[in-house]
């Protein structure tokens, strides 16, 4: 986990507390299991979130726990940058 958490500093995110949406800010989720990393989801300008499920389509979710469990894990990582970072 401490591996992607890694990546998404190196693009301007900083973790933060939880889910719920700010304004000015991107949010990510980062979902683990057993301490390693399963998945990522990405909170769109709307407040829902959108995951890429694998080689199959990017889906809109109401929030990160609508995933939780079975093969993506749990959110355990949430994490902001201000929006118009990198564009």
């Amino acid at each position: 986990m401490e591996s992607l958490k890694q990546v998404f500093l190196g693009l301007e995110f900083q973790p933060c507390n939880d889910s719920r949406m700010e304004g000015g800010y991107q949010k990510v989720a980062l979902y683990e299991q057993e301490g390693s990393w399963m998945h990522a989801a990405v909170q769109m300008a709307n407040g829902r979130w959108c995951s890429k499920m694998g080689r199959g389509p990017v889906i809109e979710h109401q929030s990160p726990q609508s995933l939780s469990g079975g093969i993506y894990g749990e959110p355990s990582t949430y994490m902001r940058r201000a929006t118009g970072v990198m564009d």
